[in-house]
């Protein structure tokens, strides 16, 4: 292989880790301790691809992602940091990086990764100028995500993708998921965000008053028709047009959007004359638009005009870590709106919040610890207020369940150590960390019915690292499995 990779890490334990990793690999290094060693290195060098981590004694990451972009744009940058959140994650694949990783970094993933870089480095993401501040850091938007969980991670580097790409966006998932405000995060973070954001509810509106709403109408156009209106089509000028809920568009009006998308003007209701609109469209659904296509309930060519950016959002029960962050800032939001001062919860409570399945997802957890702070009474919410308010909620079939606080993990571990003692065992950390990884990769199968790639998206795997390791522990998609002991060394 032509060319070396350059590692950026202050860390010398770090960067030595992963140039032993690569090195192993048969990928030649060059590792650098700091920003001015690593621009330096790139004048004299064209790199194959860069690791750089975030922040750096004379810099941030930020900064040499926009200074090797300008020479070199199709060198593939993948940012490691253990000090990441979400803006980080939006403006690192806003600016271009190939993709961006949190510490501790899994070597296998890493690997992989890189050779996908390298395969696909004719075609990286060209950033854009953005507003940053002093130091080079993206000023903060006012959306406010939450959640760590792998599968958010994922969500975070789709937006600052799509964000930048002059592109219409899909955003999938069921009811309740956060659609329009991962919409809103997309559009705040594009080159549109001084214009206007304009969300419209399709299913909300009957046909001939959508019509009327999206493109206006001229005075007389029906009855009642008194004045002139200008449609939001027009109203979203240079901004981001969000039509949620797509899915319920009539055929008569998807044909009409079609154009838009195609010839970029639009009719008034009534109107003969052509009006040029430059409006970005992101549409949402919760409807499977594939099978509507196939039905012919929604326009095949539509679709994919729509499409050319897809974000898939998980449903709660998919990041389940994610619920007691979230129940934390509903309970911090809810309490300064109702002048509660100092609500607390306790950590039975939320784990029981963790073990339900949210059918409404995380607009029926907003709306339930709503419910708790007001039957709390300026109290804190205990386990039996819980109990008492999500009496009526579903918990999760037996292979969707996740593993409650009163799962005995230490009970397990206390046997296998005891075992381990029994026997004389050595090595026991490496046989309980692969035991606990079998149990988990076949249990999140089973959970998702063998479903591979939502598997890996919930593991925070690559697709490819999921299936080398169900060779590796011979897992069929269909294996259930519980925690037991690890087996004798001679068994």
């Amino acid at each position: 292989m032509k060319g070396r990779i350059l590692i950026l890490e202050d860390s010398e334990h770090t960067g030595a880790l992963y140039q032993s990793a690569l090195e192993q690999a048969q990928f030649p290094t060059l590792w650098c301790d700091s920003l001015q060693k690593a621009l330096a290195a790139a004048k004299e060098e064209k790199f194959r691809l860069v690791l750089t981590d975030l922040m750096l004694p004379d810099g941030s990451g930020f900064e040499l992602i926009s200074k090797l972009r300008a020479d070199f744009p199709d060198v593939p940058i993948i940012m490691i940091t253990g000090h990441g959140g979400v803006e980080e994650a939006i403006e690192a694949t806003k600016r271009g990086a190939y993709d961006y990783l949190e510490k501790p970094v899994d070597m296998t993933e890493l690997l992989h990764l890189i050779r996908q870089a390298l395969d696909r480095a004719g075609a990286q993401i060209l950033p854009i100028p953005s507003d940053v501040d002093e130091n080079g850091i993206a000023i903060a938007r006012d959306i406010t995500l939450i959640g760590h969980s792998r599968a958010m991670q994922s969500i975070y580097k789709d937006i600052g993708r799509a964000a930048v790409q002059p592109v219409t966006v899909l955003i999938r998932g069921e009811t309740g998921t956060g659609k329009e405000l991962i919409a809103r995060a997309v559009h705040s973070h594009s080159p549109r965000n001084q214009k206007q954001f304009i969300a419209v509810n399709c299913a909300a509106l009957p046909e001939n008053l959508l019509e009327s709403e999206l493109f206006g109408h001229e005075r007389g156009a029906f009855t009642g028709a008194h004045n002139t209106r200008i449609g939001w089509f027009e109203q979203a000028q240079g901004g981001t047009l969000f039509l949620d809920e797509i899915g319920d568009m009539s055929l008569a009006t998807q044909a009409r959007v079609l154009r838009v998308l195609q010839e970029k003007v639009i009719q008034r209701v009534g109107g003969s004359k052509d009006i040029n609109v430059d409006v970005r469209i992101i549409a949402a659904t919760h409807r499977d638009l594939e099978k509507m296509t196939a039905d012919k309930t929604f326009r095949e060519d539509l679709y994919h005009r729509i499409a050319m950016a897809l974000i898939e959002m998980p449903a709660l029960r998919e990041r389940a870590s994610d619920i007691p962050l979230l129940a934390m800032h509903f309970l911090k939001k809810y309490s300064e709106a109702f002048s509660v001062r100092n609500p607390g919860i306790e950590a039975e409570a939320l784990d029981v919040l963790a073990t339900l399945a949210w059918p409404g997802n995380v607009r029926e957890l907003e709306n339930v610890m709503r419910r708790l702070l007001l039957s709390a009474r300026g109290l804190p919410i205990t386990l039996r207020c819980v109990r008492d308010v999500c009496a009526d909620l579903p918990k999760p079939s037996e292979d969707e369940a996740p593993m409650p606080r009163s799962f005995s993990m230490q009970d397990w571990i206390d046997q296998a150590l005891d075992h381990a003692q029994d026997v004389n065992s050595e090595g026991i950390r490496n046989r309980l960390i692969s035991e606990l990884d079998r149990a988990l990769l076949a249990k999140t199968l089973a959970r998702n019915h063998g479903n591979r790639t939502r598997t890996a998206r919930m593991l925070g795997l690559t697709r490819p690292t999921l299936l080398s390791k169900m060779r590796e522990y011979g897992i069929d998609q269909d294996t259930k499995t519980t925690l037991a002991p690890p087996p004798e060394e001679n068994s």
